[in-house]
C-alpha cells in the first residue's frame, strides 16, 4: 500500500476493498471449480460471499467516485477501464449467474412435490 498515488485514508480504504475483492473473487473462483470438479451445488458459503462481493464492489465503485469528485486521479486510463468493465461486468454477470443457479434449484424442488 505504501506505492498508492495518494496517502489520504480514503484513498487507503479505496485500496485495502480493492485487494480484498480481488482475493475474495480468487476464493469465488476456487470454491466454484471445486463445485465444478465434484459436480456439485457450491453451496452456502458460496453464495454468501457472492453476495458480500456484490456489495462491496458497489461500495468501492461509490468510494471510487467519492475520490473522483474530490480532486483524485488514478495514475493511469487503466484504472478506470478497468474499474468500469470489469466490476460493471463481474456484478451482471454474478447476478445473472446467481439468479439462474437459484431459479434451477427451485425448478427441481417444484418438480419433485409434484411427482
Amino acid at each position: 500500500m505504501a506505492a498508492l498515488p495518494c496517502s489520504t485514508a480514503a484513498c487507503k480504504v479505496h485500496a485495502a476493498i480493492g485487494f480484498v475483492i480481488v482475493g475474495g473473487w480468487f476464493l469465488l473462483f476456487v470454491f466454484g471449480l471445486g463445485a465444478w470438479i465434484l459436480r456439485r451445488e457450491p453451496g452456502r458459503p458460496f453464495w454468501r460471499l457472492l453476495a458480500i462481493l456484490q456489495v462491496l464492489l458497489v461500495i468501492q465503485l461509490i468510494a471510487g467516485s467519492v475520490l473522483l469528485a474530490a480532486g483524485h486521479r488514478a495514475d493511469s486510463l487503466l484504472h478506470y477501464l478497468f474499474a468500469g468493465a470489469d466490476h460493471g461486468s463481474r456484478v451482471a454477470l454474478s447476478g445473472v449467474s446467481a439468479s439462474g443457479s437459484r431459479g434451477s434449484r427451485i425448478d427441481n424442488q417444484v418438480g419433485e412435490r409434484r411427482r
